[in-house]
Parts: C-alpha cells; structure tokens; sequence
C-alpha cells in the first residue's frame, strides 16, 4: 500500500524534523513496496522512532542479508534551516552513532532533506556528504546505492558531493565568541555583575556566586566553549532556579540548556554547535543582556531582604 504525501510547510526558512521524518519514511517504505532486493541484501521494512538505549531512532532500516535479519542503517532526521547547518553538528552525528552502536547497524547518517551525510559506524569513516532530496527516486537509489556499498560493489552513493561548510562555520563560531566577549565586558560593574580571568576563561559572576557563566577560550574558534554552572545557579537563585533555566533555554541557540537542567554541577557545549542552530546574533545578544540583568536582580533583592531581616533581628534584640 502506498502511503500518501502531505504538504512540505516551511516557516521562516525552516521545514520541521518531523515533516522531514515522515516524507522519508514515506518514499522509503514506497520504494521497498516496488523492489526490495539488491544482490544479496532484501530490505524489509523500517522503524519510525525505534528505541535505542536511553533514546529513539529517528529511522531504522531493516534488512535480510545473506537470510539473517538487521538493522543496516539508522537515520537521524533534522529540521531543515536557512543555511542547512544543522547536519554539521558534530553532537548530532555523535547521536546518530551512540544510536547505530545501540542497534549493531553497520551505517548511519544525518540528514535534513536536502544534504545527506553517510557514515560507517565502526571507524567513523564518512562514506559520503552529498546532496540529497526527498523523492521516490532518490529514495530507490539510497536504498540500492546502500546495497551496493555494503557489497563492495561502490565506493560511495550515486549522489552529487557536497562540500562541507567548514569556513562559514569558523567565521560564525569567531562572531559568537567575539559577541559574548563584547557583552560580558558591557555588563561588568553592573550592579552585582563583575567578569574575572583564570588563565583562558572567562568567568562572569553574580556578587559572590563565582563563574555561573564561563566562556572557556581556546585557540581554535570552534573549540570555544560555553560552560553553564548550574550548582553555582541553584545557590544564587534557590527556588527561581527552574523559572530562569527555562527562559534561558527560550534564547535562540540555548535550548539545549533545559534538556541538561537536572546535571548537578554543569552542562557546556562547544560555541560551533551552537552557530549550527543558526541564531541571530542580535536577538542572542538582547536575550542572553536581559536574563543576566534579571539574575542580577534577583541576587541584589535577595541580598536586600538579608539585610533587611537582619537589621530587623538587630532592633528587635
């Protein structure tokens, strides 16, 4: 049975993940209905979300080779963006293997609909990044050009090659840094809010509470780090805690900040992943300036209702 199309809806130069997810889904399937042996390999079907570990798979396809039952390639589907950037986060692909090891799945690989990144899982080779689409034609020849490579029959996919945008991702992790360099700077001397050096990090610190923000520095623009110390956060904010991590991680480019909320000392990720989410500098910018001011805020009533109990303890005495 052939499963029907639904309409690819972008917004704001986006195509949402799960869009992406079920058109692939739906050719994929469609072209195993059509054919599913090449050589020695007989593809039986796929599974949306499979469970791998503590996670899910966003696509698994299941083959027969040689008569025995696998799991042969995991997919990892992401959202499509303006710059396409998000294929080319090294955190993205790292999932996608934990997920393919999860599963003994020989390939796996990332993809946004329009760029394919293929990968062997044991050596972290990459086979291939190459221009992709999401049709019943490219769908046949992924499936065979899949069979012909794990044959040994090709070197690589019967798709265009794409280069990867190492450079525009340099420059963007470089404008990051250099932004969060220029607010920190900004801020310092505000109200509770001083910035400090150790060696190369940057520590921003609210009154006493030492480096809840550290941008660790490094040589190399995409090794830049942020580091977020959330055990540092919970004794400047006590029960605010949960409210002022959410609305961190509404900022663009720290939704990850939530999903890592429950560590008990801190959570970092690397400045390059971040600029793959693609964010507007500017709209980082004023987000990251107003939840600093309001973390100020906080900690300077807080501190104001300290004295204003103790003075009061004092006149009662």
């Amino acid at each position: 049975m052939e499963y029907s199309a639904i309409k690819l809806k972008k917004q704001f130069n986006e195509t949402k993940e799960a869009v992406i997810q079920f058109e692939l889904y739906r050719f994929l399937i469609n072209s195993m209905d059509f054919k599913r042996r090449f050589g020695s390999i007989r593809y039986s079907h796929i599974e949306p979300e499979a469970p791998a570990g503590t996670g899910g798979a966003d696509l698994v396809i299941k083959a027969e080779i040689n008569g025995s039952p696998n799991n042969i390639l995991v997919i990892e589907v992401k959202k499509r963006t303006d710059r396409g950037y998000l294929v080319w986060d090294d955190e993205v692909r790292k999932q996608a293997k934990t997920y393919a090891e999860t599963l003994s799945a020989p390939y796996y690989a990332v993809t946004d609909g329009q760029c394919l990144r293929l990968f062997k899982t044991q050596n972290e080779e990459y086979v291939e990044n190459c221009k992709f689409s999401i049709d019943k034609n490219t769908a046949g020849l992924l499936l065979k050009g899949l069979s012909d490579l794990h044959e040994g029959k090709a070197s690589r996919l019967p798709f265009d090659i794409i280069r990867p945008p190492t450079e525009e991702i340099e420059k963007l992790s470089t404008g990051f840094t250099r932004m969060l360099l220029d607010l920190f700077q900004e801020l310092s001397g505000k109200g509770t809010i001083s910035v400090t050096v150790h060696g190369r990090v940057k520590y921003l610190n609210i009154e006493r509470h030492k480096g809840v923000l550290r941008l660790n520095l490094d040589k190399e623009p995409t090794e830049v780090a942020i580091d977020i110390r959330l055990n540092t956060l919970r004794k400047a904010l006590g029960n605010k805690f949960t409210k002022m991590i959410k609305e961190l991680s509404e900022i663009p480019g720290f939704q990850w900040v939530q999903d890592g909320a429950d560590s008990k000392y801190n959570i970092w990720k690397l400045v390059k992943n971040i600029v793959t989410m693609e964010p507007v500098l500017s709209d980082v910018c004023e987000g990251l300036r107003k939840w600093l001011l309001e973390l100020d805020r906080i900690q300077s009533s807080s501190r104001t209702d300290s004295t204003t109990i103790q003075l009061h303890a004092n006149n009662t005495d």
